[in-house]
């Protein structure tokens, strides 16, 4: 009997949801006038629109878009659009050659080998390098570890010496 009178409910909501948009759409083709539904529809849009459109980036800040440029709209001119380059995370990171001497290149051998905090797997990882990866080695603990530096990013860290080949 529940299920029923649940099924009854669904099929009223139904059919009052499928009258209700085909009398909005016929007042639409006939030209009445804009029932209460449509105007507040109509009026949210329309505030939608007006609202200057935000964007919050990820350490909280509010920045206001002014415009919205749609390259399709374009008339073809190409001059007026200035170039816009994107720094590097390499450019911000100072290169290893003025640090000091030059440390010896190695190449990571195994498909993801976890950079560790500490020399031991029961350090936190900071990161995964991959296949082909280069870094310079730092130095050795002698049990088997290796202190090395990502050149990608700079980030510096332990890794199993059984995961590395020198590369000079």
């Amino acid at each position: 009997m529940l299920r029923l009178s649940i099924f009854a409910c669904a099929v009223i909501y139904a059919g009052l949801t499928i009258m209700s948009e085909r009398s909005v759409a016929n007042a639409e083709a006939a030209g009445d006038q804009a029932t209460p539904v449509m105007r507040a529809k109509a009026a949210q849009e329309a505030a939608q629109e007006a609202a200057p459109a935000t964007f919050v980036t990820a350490d909280g800040r509010r920045l206001s878009i002014a415009a919205v440029i749609d390259p399709s709209q374009r008339d073809g001119a190409q001059g007026d659009v200035p170039h816009v380059v994107t720094p590097r995370m390499a450019d911000f990171v100072a290169p290893a050659a003025a640090a000091g001497p030059t440390l010896p290149l190695a190449e990571v051998t195994g498909t993801r080998v976890n950079l560790r905090a500490g020399p031991s797997t029961g350090d936190p990882v900071l990161t995964a390098l991959r296949l082909g990866d280069q870094v310079e080695l730092i130095g050795a603990t002698g049990d088997g570890w290796a202190q090395i530096r990502a050149i990608a990013d700079g980030r510096e860290g332990f890794m199993a010496i059984r995961f590395l080949t020198p590369l000079n």
